[in-house]
């Protein structure tokens, strides 16, 4: 007999609602899941860049380094891009380390933190620059 996708997707979300768990809550928690594992695979890719090493053939350097390492290596940014570039690497880094709110442009050259407060993130990073920056 065939497995039964649609009975066991029913019982799954039974038990999940047992929990307390809504589909409005699911689909928030998915979201997150989502926007979190883009940002991973976004500093992965920035920082196998970063480094120049090449990762085919292999397992990635990243995938041993914790997430301070990880952050670190993104703030040291690289020789090979503009004083501009680098100073917003340092600030993203900064706040995804410690979770400051931050606004950083490049369109209009500012670069801006207010780390008042450090217990939840409150603000918004907005990276109006062309990838060119990093590879042109």
């Amino acid at each position: 007999m065939p497995y039964d996708y649609p009975a066991k997707s029913l019982d799954i979300q039974a038990r999940l609602m047992m929990l307390g768990l809504r589909p409005n809550h699911l689909l928030l928690m998915g979201a997150f899941i989502t926007a979190y594992g883009l940002f991973e695979t976004t500093l992965e890719r920035a920082l196998w860049t970063l480094s120049e090493r090449s990762i085919e053939g292999g397992r990635p350097f990243t995938e041993t380094m914790n997430t301070e390492a990880q952050f670190k290596m993104l703030g040291g940014g690289s020789s090979k891009l503009s004083a501009k570039c680098n100073a917003i690497l340092q600030v993203a880094a900064h706040a995804a380390e410690v979770r400051i709110p931050v606004n950083v442009t490049t369109d209009s050259g500012n670069v801006t933190g207010n780390s008042g407060e450090r217990d939840r993130w409150v603000g918004v990073a907005r990276f109006n620059f062309m990838p060119s920056c990093f590879f042109g």
